[in-house]
């Protein structure tokens, strides 16, 4: 056709030309689909499709925070009603069709930055609340031609006034038309439009109410009252009790406590409750804040999540409309529920807003209140699809990379997370459409959802295979379409039998040889270290042997010398003065003392009785000493044990019982201690014990930690074995086993 009018009817057909969306005049070529929409092609100009348009978006100024799905309401004329920043706004659909919108200007209670609510109740009238200024009502008159309505107000209560100044959180009315009030200051309030003093009833926490801020009320069709709380979860109160409340009379018993807590299921604690509704089968529904959608049923919690198909767990609305189909308006879009399959159904072109607020009208037009509008959606009354579309894949990506797919795809082992993005395409009701998959290796499908990208991530070599099912939940045959998408990442080369029987074979064949030089260059290495070991103690013990003698034979020489001569001016003092006498006597004083220290150190460099004496009789003098000279209570049982080790490694043994007797001195706080030697058929055994605090600490750098290492090297230069055992005020011991005949060289 050659018409540039605009659109316009002839009988049942409308025209449709390039002002309103047409890329020319003349179509090449024209399909309906199965889905009932018209396919037009034309030359070089592309491809259109028309069909019915179901969605329209309505602008609203920014709507205000609502707790209980309370920013708009449908009248009995089928109008919409949402309060919005401007005011008060009225939206309609005219006897062509066309919607209309107008902002009635609400001069009683203004426009402020506080959250609003709105009602309707059974007569038909509006009730509007404002956070701070209160709660009106308007009676609504409809223009018989179509065009917007007369409001009349019929109430006002004022906060301070009619009711205790507060700021109101939430409101509801019930069957009877009585207002239910809920505070921020935590009472919940009972007015009575009909009378001249409204105010009936308060009740709080020292009525049993929860001590919290009531986010939502809800009449049921029973007549009990239900209410929602930030962090204390659900309240109902029965009807028999609302009677009760009403008539001014106690309760039973003189029960001072209203209603009865249900119960959240295990898991969910103080989730904010931000809306409570009941379907026509008596059912409970309650949204919440951060724990998705809960069903109430005969006593019976069951919760629906993201996990089961809620676009978010932020649950702002939930309605009714008239194909039975529960509504859900959350922060991350909109969604119904299939009570039947328990399934969740998405409206693309409201996911990812933000649901405030959600409902019907009487002639099945559902709307949507959102951050940024109103979304009216009108659910189509036929549909063409006999069946559910074919499966497409429409992305697919590897490591977030986007890839071309092609059957029996071969990755490498490094492309191990992918990314399927699929479609069972259809233009009418998306949402309609659910998928379920599962991979090689998942014993159970994904649950069925809306959702359409399976992703997985470091997948393992091997062969794979992605199976999709899809099901279109709208159409007349409910048949599941199946696809499979084969893929493999392959293993690498060095990591295959044929590559890894070999360089085992190799292994077993050079692992042996290569372990026994390994272990040899280590026993090398290890019997280096000990030799050096041994020389440098061997080296220690000849230089004190050294000292001690020139301790001995030069210095104790001529301490002697001094002492003697002192002594002999001693003798003649009768010649001198008085101080002259004197000053020899302290010089034959300082001698002997020096003489006597001398005597100490060269001792314990090098005690002399060692090679006179022997090590038997050396260790009982050298024990006797430490007794004498000190508060320690020794017990000792030593056997004859001379000649047992060679003359070098005499000094070894001694030098271990002497490191043993200054730890037990210098840090264990003994009074007593016990010392062994005992001669074997094969092995001289020593065993010293103290009764002291035991050892707190064995750190590198502690006096004590390098005492036992010293004894610990020299016990292994005579070949032995060292042993200690110790815990907190039970004292330490120490077992020594020296074998007899043989030591290291």
């Amino acid at each position: 056709s050659k018409n540039t009018k605009q659109p316009s009817s002839i009988g049942e057909r409308l025209l449709y030309t390039t002002n309103n969306g047409q890329p020319g005049l003349s179509a090449s070529t024209a399909l309906i689909d199965r889905e009932g929409s018209l396919w037009l092609g034309f030359d070089k100009k592309g491809l259109v499709r028309v069909t019915e348009k179901n969605l329209f978006k309505l602008p609203l100024a920014y709507n205000y925070e609502s707790h209980d799905n309370a920013l708009a309401v449908t009248d009995k004329n089928n109008h919409l009603w949402a309060v919005t920043k401007g005011g008060l706004k009225e939206i309609w659909q005219d006897t062509n069709e066309i919607w209309s919108d107008v902002t009635h200007y609400m001069s009683e209670i203004g426009v402020h930055d506080n959250h609003f609510g709105i009602r309707v109740d059974t007569f038909g009238t509006l009730w509007i609340a404002h956070s701070e200024k209160g709660i009106v009502q308007y009676s609504i008159k409809p223009n018989v031609r179509g065009k917007q309505s007369a409001l009349r107000l019929l109430n006002k209560f004022t906060p301070g006034v009619h009711y205790p100044k507060s700021p109101l959180e939430s409101f509801s009315i019930d069957k009877k038309n009585l207002l239910w009030v809920s505070l921020e200051h935590k009472r919940l309030l009972i007015l009575d439009p009909q009378k001249k003093q409204p105010f009936i009833k308060q009740l709080d926490s020292s009525n049993g109410l929860p001590h919290e801020r009531c986010r939502s009320i809800f009449h049921d069709n029973s007549g009990n009252v239900w209410l929602g709380y930030e962090r204390a979860g659900i309240i109902r109160i029965p009807v028999h009790e609302v009677n009760i409340i009403l008539s001014g009379k106690r309760m039973l018993n003189n029960r001072a406590l209203v209603g009865e807590k249900i119960t959240f299921p295990v898991g969910i604690k103080g989730d904010a409750v931000r809306t409570i509704f009941q379907d026509n089968e008596g059912i409970m529904w309650f949204g919440t804040s951060q724990n998705g959608l809960l069903m109430w049923d005969s006593g019976t919690f069951r919760s629906f999540t993201i996990q089961q198909g809620l676009p978010s767990n932020a649950v702002n609305s939930i309605h009714l409309n008239g194909r039975n189909h529960l509504w859900i308006g959350t922060m991350m879009g909109a969604t119904y529920l299939e009570k039947q399959t328990s399934l969740f159904y998405f409206n693309s072109d409201l996911l990812g807003k933000s649901i405030l607020s959600s409902g019907s009208t009487r002639n099945g037009v559902l709307w949507f209140v959102s951050t940024d509008g109103m979304y009216v959606y009108h659910p189509p009354l036929t549909r063409q699809i006999k069946e559910t579309p074919d499966i497409k894949l429409t992305r697919f990506r590897v490591n977030h990379k986007e890839e071309l797919w092609n059957n029996d795809l071969e990755l490498t082992e490094e492309q191990n997370n992918c990314e399927f993005e699929f479609a069972a395409i259809t233009y009418v009701n998306d949402y309609a459409v659910q998928y379920r998959w599962r991979l090689t290796g998942e014993s159970n499908w994904h649950p069925w959802t809306s959702y359409n990208i399976a992703s997985y991530s470091r997948l393992e070599p091997g062969e794979y295979s992605l199976e999709v099912e899809a099901l279109d939940h709208l159409a007349d045959v409910k048949d599941k379409k199946t696809v499979a998408y084969h893929f493999q990442i392959v293993t690498p080369f060095w990591k295959q039998l044929w590559f890894r029987i070999p360089i085992w074979f190799v292994l077993v064949g050079t692992g042996p040889i290569v372990y026994a030089k390994r272990i040899s260059k280590f026993k090398r290495k290890q019997r280096a270290q000990q030799e050096f070991s041994r020389k440098l103690i061997e080296g220690q013990e000849q230089e004190r042997k050294r000292i001690a003698h020139e301790l001995h034979d030069s210095l104790g020489q001529n301490l002697i010398l001094i002492k003697n001569n002192a002594d002999l001016g001693l003798l003649q003092s009768n010649r001198y003065e008085q101080g002259i006498k004197q000053k020899f006597d302290e010089i034959s004083s300082i001698a002997s003392e020096v003489l006597k220290e001398t005597k100490n150190i060269s001792y314990n460099l090098r005690p002399y009785q060692l090679e006179s004496l022997g090590l038997t009789q050396t260790l009982e003098t050298t024990l006797a000493q430490i007794e004498k000279s000190t508060s320690l209570v020794i017990t000792k049982k030593i056997d004859d044990i001379n000649a047992l080790v060679k003359k070098e490694n005499e000094i070894h043994l001694y030098r271990i019982i002497q490191e043993c007797m200054n730890n037990i001195l210098k840090h264990s706080n003994a009074t007593g201690a016990t010392i062994e030697i005992r001669k074997l058929e094969k092995e001289i055994v020593v065993s010293v014990h103290d009764n002291g605090k035991g050892l707190i600490s064995e750190q590198p750098n502690s006096h004590q930690g390098l005492g036992h290492r010293g004894i610990e090297e020299r016990v292994r230069i005579l070949d032995g074995k060292f042993i200690i055992t110790s815990s907190p005020n039970a004292g330490t011991s120490i077992i020594i086993h020296i074998p007899i005949g043989e030591t290291s060289t």
